[in-house]
């Protein structure tokens, strides 16, 4: 809270609430001249259900009086909650854990792991373009593996072929740690791209590997694309 009014604040109501559910206000007391400000205020708890939420705050009755300048009273905040990450997944269809490799990178990043993650991607071709930073928790006993579901590359297949200057790659680890991808096929799509790389790899990138993928552009395609590319 920060009083921008002229009188010393001494009390105020604060309302709140998560995503469309009104929750019980709370009631703040004690001395705050102008432009001072009170953080660390407990205006109550929440059990949230996994997923992105909405948070609004915003007072009322300063003094107990109505509030004329109400344009700078509300704040709010975006969150997505979630338990860090730990044991086997599938992905690739409805009926899994996850749709698509995008969303399952997307739950790694947001929610990062407490222990061995392993991604089962089911049979298919799937024309997506990754990009894997960082996680919290990663280490050398929280290794993240994504793999074919069949143990055979040529059952699942990434692909991208929208390259841009910008986002050359199908696969980009953007200084992503403790990260095992085996038997998968990357690849450049075989369109008229003039650039593109299947992988991606900089900025850091800590025990990272590769085991039993087949990782393939364009044959003869021009020396803008590469199977993999190493950046520093």
């Amino acid at each position: 809270i920060r009083n921008l009014g002229n009188d010393t604040l001494n009390s105020l109501q604060i309302n709140w609430r998560i995503d469309s559910l009104p929750q019980p206000p709370c009631t703040w007391s004690g001395s705050l001249p102008y432009l001072m400000t009170a953080d660390s205020i407990v205006i109550g708890s929440y059990a949230f259900g996994h997923g992105p939420h909405d948070i609004t705050a915003w007072s009322s009755l300063p003094n107990n009086a109505t509030d004329t300048v109400n344009h700078n009273d509300t704040a709010s905040l975006a969150i997505y909650a979630c338990n860090s990450m730990s044991g086997i997944y599938t992905l690739g269809s409805a009926n899994a854990d996850f749709p698509t490799i995008h969303s399952a990178v997307s739950e790694l990043t947001r929610c990062g792991v407490s222990g061995p993650v392993t991604f089962h991607i089911l049979p298919g071709t799937y024309l997506e373009q990754i990009e894997l930073g960082e996680y919290t928790g990663a280490s050398d006993s929280t290794l993240v593996t994504f793999t074919s579901s069949t143990g055979d590359p040529a059952d699942v297949v990434i692909r991208y072929g929208q390259m841009t200057a910008l986002k050359p790659y199908t696969i980009w680890l953007n200084g992503t740690g403790y990260l095992k991808i085996s038997n998968l096929t990357i690849e450049v799509d075989d369109g008229q791209n003039i650039f593109g790389e299947a992988i991606r790899i900089g900025n850091g990138v800590n025990k990272l590997y590769l085991d039993s993928n087949i990782i393939r552009t364009r044959p003869f395609a021009a020396s803008g694309i590469y199977p993999v590319h190493f950046m520093q």
